[in-house]
C-alpha cells in the first residue's frame, strides 16, 4: 500500500492511499492529530446503496 501527500500545511495533511478510494484529511487539534472520517463514511454509504 502507498500513501502519498497531497496537501501539507502546518495544522492540516491531505492524504491518498492506494488502498482507499477516497481522500483522506487529518488536521492537527489542541496538539494532537485527528482523522475526518467524514469522506470514508460518505463513500460507504454510497456504496451500500448502490447495491
Amino acid at each position: 500500500m502507498k500513501i502519498t501527500r497531497l496537501l501539507e500545511e502546518p495544522e492540516r495533511v491531505v492524504l491518498q492511499s492506494s488502498a482507499a478510494p477516497v481522500q483522506i484529511e487529518v488536521r492537527r487539534v489542541n496538539g494532537e492529530w485527528k482523522l475526518d472520517a467524514s469522506p470514508i463514511i460518505e463513500f460507504r454509504k454510497k456504496a451500500a446503496s448502490a447495491r
